[in-house]
């Protein structure tokens, strides 16, 4: 179940609406666990042209490197 939304979460942040993709990292950083695919798909984020998109893919990143400590 847990991989199902994780899955999900990550599929949304491919998604053409910037705010749909906010959403989704920011859901991955609170609570999905530190796979290499969730950090893959948060590290891209981080490189997004888009400034918001950028930002909450390196906010995410934060949260799951601090839950992680």
């Amino acid at each position: 179940m847990l991989s199902e939304i994780v899955d999900r979460l990550i599929t949304l942040t491919r998604d053409r609406d910037p705010s749909v993709v906010i959403a989704a990292a920011l859901a991955l950083g609170e609570g999905a666990p530190d796979t290499s695919d969730v950090v893959e798909c948060l590290m891209s984020l981080t490189e997004n042209y888009e400034p918001s998109i950028k930002s909450a893919g390196a906010t995410a990143l934060g949260r799951l490197y601090r839950r992680r400590r």
